[in-house]
């Protein structure tokens, strides 16, 4: 026997023996990132933003619980983090472990640890022993927070914003970038920093494959380490695989690497103009051509995939133990290679080993909006809607599709159609995927539009009104439908204005649309009175898509006081200091409110009297010289020299209700907008459930350093 031929013989035996390893696991992947809901949930009790819940497999403890066992875990549980700063933003699965990333840039890792892969030394070499407890992944000369995780079969990356890539777990194929333990089977716990020659940039995307490893830095380079059996690495195969970071080559590509995905034993690759790269493994068809065979042929040169039927640039990939899923921008989802357990979304080959190397179009039943996101699991896909609906299919065999509990029988049964997924917390903002495990994760979120109620208007009166919204990735886009004739809605900002043009009583669907995609919606009612339509009567209850909400005990109704005092009264709030370095949210009760460091309040408190339950809404102005370094007065004697202007800062309202309402302000008006130093008007004005408005009160008031 040749050398190069013992070497293949030596990895292939490395292969056999992970994969007898896989299957004592059961395992496939699936990992789900989720938003806060908009519509109701359909289990369980509401989440809040930023918790993790995960469901699948718990052999090793990688769902974060202690019921540890190989039987299915259909309902999502949640997942707590120990000292946690921060949402969940991100995470990853690997072969019977998960990894986390939070807001401020921690990273979680939890379930098994055999080979150093949850960055620690608990229980080393031990793949009997489950780790159910998220810890904390210590980052030696970390510089800056962590902002992407990705886990393979026995080994993880991560990358900090400063585009530092760390490895650790397994190194046998050289998938952490290094000659430490290569070819041994020594655990790797410490984080060690993987350098990629001749970069010109840092790093900033990686992918973690069965046994080697992506990453794409800042200017669309491509490297690819570790190993290279298949082709996967883009090179030819040596019968050894390589730990040192090469560049890879795509032949003819236009424009830099946006997007990757890692399989098993193959790779896809995104270009900024939507040209699709596969290479590697390509026995049942996962490169998207029918050059496939059942000799374990290399397929290393980039080769680009068609998709028939393209409406649009590709824009994401991802790629499961041996199928491929491709998303183009106009939301057309594409799945080939291999099909066993319906991973496709179709019936093609069910039950059978049969390539099917042709990308098929998926539909997703009942789908409200477009495809937006996309993972690829072992067995089992997933698909994400702009409208927060989760769908998945193929493999069940351990509740990594969420679906609800079932015999065994049933579950190892192919599951082709897309389904969609309820979960407890709502719906889902983002999904990513393995291609070694069978848990899936996923995170609530707080895209929402808050806004609960819209002031009427009258025909032919100009009509001004905010919506409000939060949470997501900015920029943010709005839009909307149904409002009464003559009116639209800012598309930056949420304003809605216009001149009613027609009365009645309009139902609005208004959306959030945050720079992922996701949308939220809130249906609202307008009413459009006639000019000079009087107020209902007391005799005379109001129309019941405005009845107002019921009153706090002892309140009074308005019917029978309104002549007694104002619906609004406010309290002058004193200047804010430090507000240009709050950081705060708008937080439950909608008031506005922030702790610093030392656990001093920031900012200043004033106080609102309302005479009844009503929507208090706040337009924030700041107050510009116009030309000149002060305001002057509106006193007569000024009327033809220098005053000054005022430009719209941001909008917020909420739900005040009858009696005192204490508001404390810091200067941030959303997660999103910050007032900056300087003077500023508010203008407060209080609308009931009838639609009555009360006189507007304005408030001075300076933001300083």
């Amino acid at each position: 026997m040749h050398v190069r031929d013992m070497h293949i013989e030596e990895i292939r035996a490395g292969h056999r023996q992970a994969r007898r390893r896989c299957a004592l696991r059961g395992t496939t992947v699936a990992l789900v990132l989720a938003i806060g809901a908009v519509a109701p949930p359909a289990r369980g009790d509401a989440a809040s933003p930023g918790q993790l819940y995960a469901f699948g497999n718990n052999l090793h403890g990688q769902l974060g619980n202690p019921d540890v066992s190989n039987e299915p875990h259909p309902t999502p549980t949640l997942v707590t983090l120990p000292e946690e700063v921060g949402s969940v933003t991100q995470a990853a699965a690997g072969g019977g472990f998960s990894l986390a990333v939070t807001s401020t840039g921690q990273l979680y890792a939890f379930g098994e640890n055999d080979d150093g892969q949850l960055g620690n030394e608990t229980n080393l070499e031990d793949i009997f022993v489950a780790n159910p407890t998220p810890t904390l992944v210590t980052l030696p000369g970390e510089d800056g927070p962590v902002i992407q995780a990705a886990a393979g079969s026995t080994f993880s990356l991560a990358v900090t914003s400063t585009g530092q890539l760390y490895a650790f777990g397994n190194n046998f194929e050289g998938q952490l970038g290094s000659m430490t333990n290569y070819r041994t089977e020594e655990p790797n716990p410490t984080p060690a920093l993987v350098t990629l020659p001749d970069a010109s940039g840092p790093a900033t995307q990686v992918a973690a494959g069965g046994f080697f490893s992506l990453a794409v830095t800042s200017t669309g380079q491509l490297y690819a380490f570790g190993s290279n059996f298949d082709g996967q690495l883009g090179t030819a195969p040596t019968g050894v695989s390589d730990p040192t970071p090469t560049l890879v080559n795509l032949p003819e590509a236009a424009g830099p690497v946006t997007a990757i995905a890692a399989g098993n034993s193959f790779s896809l690759v995104v270009t900024s103009t939507g040209q699709l790269y596969a290479f590697g493994e390509n026995d049942y068809g996962q490169l998207g051509n029918a050059d496939n065979d059942k000799a374990l042929e290399p397929h290393p040169t980039p080769t680009l995939v068609t998709l028939p039927g393209e409406d649009g640039p590709v824009i994401q990939v991802a790629a499961g133990s041996d199928h491929s899923l491709a998303l183009t921008s106009s939301g057309q989802l594409y799945a080939f290679g291999k099909n066993t357990y319906g991973g496709l979304g179709n019936a093609t080959n069910n039950g059978t080993p049969t390539p099917n190397p042709t990308p098929t179009l998926v539909t997703l039943p009942g789908a409200r909006g477009r495809v937006i996101r996309i993972a690829a699991g072992g067995e089992h896909s997933l698909a994400l809607t702009s409208t927060g609906q989760l769908y998945a299919f193929g493999s069940d065999f351990l509740g990594e599709l969420g679906f609800l509990p079932g015999e065994h029988e049933e579950r190892a049964e192919p599951h082709p159609t897309p389904t969609q997924v309820s979960l407890s917390g709502g719906n889902v903002e983002t999904i990513a995927t393995g291609n070694w495990s069978s848990q899936t994760l996923a995170v609530t979120a707080d895209l929402a539009v808050e806004s609960s109620s819209l002031p009427s208007g009258e025909v032919s009166v100009p009509y001004n009104a905010q919506a409000r919204g939060g949470g997501g990735e900015t920029p943010d886009v709005w839009s909307a439908s149904g409002l009464p004739h003559g009116l639209s809605i800012d598309p930056e900002s949420g304003a809605i204005s216009g001149t009613p043009t027609a009365p009645g009583t309009y139902t609005a669907t208004i959306t959030l649309t945050d720079s992922d995609g996701i949308e939220a919606q809130r249906t609202l009612s307008i009413k459009i009175k006639e000019p000079n339509e009087p107020p209902p009567q007391p005799n005379e209850p109001p129309p019941p898509s405005e009845l107002p909400s019921p009153s706090t005990p002892g309140e009074t109704p308005l019917s029978s006081r309104q002549q007694e005092a104002p619906l609004l009264s406010v309290s002058p709030p004193p200047s804010v200091h430090n507000a240009h370095q709050s950081a705060t949210r708008w937080r439950e009760g909608r008031q506005l409110a922030h702790i610093g460091r030392d656990r001093t309040p920031i900012g200043t408190t004033f106080s609102l009297s309302l005479n009844e339950q009503a929507t208090v809404s706040f337009n924030f102005a700041r107050i510009l010289p116009q030309g000149g370094h002060s305001c002057l007065s509106r006193a007569h004697e000024n009327v033809r020299r220098e005053s000054c202007k005022t430009a719209a800062a941001g909008s917020l309202s909420f739900t005040g209700h009858g009696g005192t309402n204490n508001v404390s302000f810091t200067g941030r008006i959303s997660r999103t907008i910050k007032l900056k130093p300087g003077q500023y008007e508010l203008v407060i004005t209080a609308t009931n459930s009838a639609g009555q408005s009360s006189v507007p009160v304005s408030l001075s008031f300076t933001i300083v350093k």
